[in-house]
């Protein structure tokens, strides 16, 4: 019996090759697809680690040339391959942005595919382009998307899978590619820039009507995009998905999102793919697309840009100080850290250690100037606070380094703008600038994050900030899930200051003897003694109080002094009420959501969460 083979192309990306990862997974794990009937086209500048990769896994690799735009294009590479397949029923075409839930059924004698989903290109712009072509203009219908005025031809499909028998794969790959070149050196018979990324679709269309194909339209089911709401007209609730296009709809954590979903079946299904993936326990290329999402590329320079880093470069021809940028996270024993350098600056002095006394007026002795700057993007006061930390350094005694700290560059790093981490970026460029983090265990770390954001004043655009609660409802907020992505934070900081000069630590109780062992600081028996400053455990009868205290609409100054009462009614409750681990209810969706990160975390950083 003649099989059908499955073919999709990898770019030169490293989304790519995590894409193609999970679509390899998918194929074999539930569609039961044989290895031997897949083949991976990969550009000819994809990376020879990906290549390796492949064929050491004993996959089918063909190389390609790019084609056209180089772009969108390349997937008509894919059919000259199988021109000399004798025993095959035919070629799937798939997008490497696809997960397969089950087997596929498709029809193996017509070529069938999938509606597009919107009027992309117009309908105006199809017409104009088959009246210069010549070609019989198709039927019109409704867009698969349930939007109105939304027509298109009911030959324009989706390009995320196609289904070809054998008998057209020739016809097809000759017409396909002719049509292809043509509306690409037409370029004025589309609208807009956007409407001619869609040459492969619509090229495919034109092959269909030259040589007389007749086709079947496959329904959502078998190719379902997920990334917009928009209820779909062939999607049928009463059969399975066999197919997920996720598009760009994949997070950090290397999951499919799923916040724009409302319809249930489809929800389910996605959670079904999330399961799998969690499962796959060997996937070599997450900590690539994890990078590649999270290398910071600054635009370009404009007079601020130019006039802060000829500061910066003037500040540090003198004396070119080391910082050392204590970043969080938050609830990592900033505090006690915090306090011990503020009440120890005479035996940091003696190490050559300079923490300047320059706080904002917050509870710890912590730079959170620092944070109140970047998020303003002020260029002047960051340098005027910089030049103020550096000539107190330098009358104060000889010091080779500044010590600042501030947990508040984690907690905002996904609050600050590209143009406010490249201020960092460049100090980085003059000062030899090391960013030190902790991190703690997820389940930990976000227990006390839910209870410390309870505790904080409220904030317009923060809205896990001081409001009426519950831990599921906080874990739901984008913002407050954001925090564990750990990987994320530290490729984003290596990309901007360079990998050599971030240092990650596992946090531990220890946490002040660890910092300062990898400064160079010693502390005898005593000292250490002293360095224990724990924060008051929250009862739960004090978490329900600012629950309901957040009801009301006080401004920062209150939210302090009622939390300051509230420690004192825990002082006196806290024995008869049990300190609560709010996450441990959600133990089951927090260790899934890090898991990816977790390896990488272990295996490249020595640090375990």
């Amino acid at each position: 019996m003649q099989d059908f083979y499955y073919s999709f192309v990898v770019d030169a990306l490293a989304s790519h090759y995590y894409q193609a990862e999970l679509l390899l997974y998918s194929l074999q794990k539930n569609a039961k697809i044989k290895k031997e009937n897949i083949i991976i086209h990969c550009l000819n500048k994809v990376d020879e680690q990906f290549i390796n990769f492949l064929k050491n896994n004993d996959y089918q690799v063909n190389i390609i040339k790019p084609f056209l735009d180089g772009q969108y294009s390349n997937k008509l590479q894919q059919l000259s391959f199988f021109q000399s397949y004798d025993n095959i029923a035919g070629v799937v075409l798939l997008d490497t942005d696809m997960f397969v839930l089950d087997r596929l059924t498709l029809p193996k004698h017509i070529f069938s595919a999938k509606l597009v989903d919107g009027p992309n290109p117009s309908l105006k712009t199809l017409d104009n382009i088959y009246r210069e072509s010549g070609l019989t203009r198709p039927e019109q219908v409704e867009c698969d998307w349930k939007i109105p005025n939304a027509r298109t031809y009911n030959n324009n499909f989706n390009g995320g899978l196609y289904c070809i028998p054998k008998k057209y794969l020739q016809v097809i790959n000759k017409s396909w590619k002719k049509w292809a070149e043509w509306l690409y050196n037409k370029e004025y018979l589309f609208s807009t820039p956007a409407e001619k990324k869609h040459i492969d679709q619509i090229s495919m269309g034109m092959a269909l009507v030259e040589n007389k194909i007749k086709y079947k339209m496959l329904r959502a089911n078998d190719n379902l995009p997920i990334h917009s709401a928009n209820p779909l007209v062939s999607f049928d609730k009463t059969i399975p998905i066999k197919v997920l296009h996720y598009h760009r709809e994949i997070n950090q954590f290397g999951y499919l999102n799923y916040d724009k979903i409302v319809d249930e079946a489809i929800y389910v299904a996605i959670s079904k793919a999330n399961k799998d993936i969690y499962k796959f326990n060997n996937l070599h290329f997450f900590d690539y697309y994890n990078k590649s999402i999270n290398t910071i590329k600054y635009g370009n320079k404009d007079e601020k840009d130019t006039i802060f880093e000829k500061q910066i470069e003037t500040l540090t021809k003198e004396n070119k100080f080391k910082i050392y940028l204590h970043a969080g996270s938050p609830k990592t024993g900033t505090t006690t850290l915090q306090f011990f350098c503020d009440t120890n600056q005479k035996l940091l002095e003696k190490s050559g250690i300079y923490y300047p006394k320059k706080y904002l007026a917050t509870q710890s002795p912590k730079h959170q100037w620092l944070v109140s700057i970047l998020l303003s993007e002020d260029y002047e006061l960051l340098y005027n606070y910089l030049t103020s930390v550096c000539n107190e350094a330098e009358e104060n005694g000889y010091f080779h380094s500044i010590l600042l700290s501030t947990e508040g560059i984690f907690n905002h790093w996904w609050d600050f703008s590209p143009r406010a981490k490249n201020m960092l970026h460049i100090i980085s460029k003059y000062f030899n600038l090391i960013m030190v983090i902790f991190f703690r265990t997820p389940i930990s770390f976000l227990d006390s994050f839910y209870r410390q954001n309870l505790k904080n004043p409220q904030i317009d655009h923060i809205a896990a900030y001081g409001h009426d609660l519950s831990f599921q409802q906080m874990y739901n907020i984008k913002w407050f899930r954001q925090h564990l992505d750990y990987l994320g934070f530290i490729h984003q900081a290596e990309s901007l200051v360079g990998k050599k000069q971030i240092k990650v630590f596992e946090y531990s109780d220890e946490v002040v003897k660890d910092f300062f062992h990898y400064l160079g600081v010693k502390l005898d028996h005593e000292v250490l003694e002293n360095t224990t400053r724990k924060n008051l455990a929250q009862s739960e009868a004090i978490i329900e109080m600012l629950r309901v205290i957040n009801r009301y609409p006080l401004d920062s100054k209150e939210k302090k002094e009622v939390v300051r009462k509230l420690y004192q009614i825990n002082d006196i409750i806290s024995r008869y009420s049990d300190k609560k681990n709010y996450a441990v209810i959600m133990k089951e969706d927090i260790n899934m959501l890090v898991a990816k990160q977790k390896d990488v975390l272990k295996n490249v950083y020595n640090i375990k969460i």
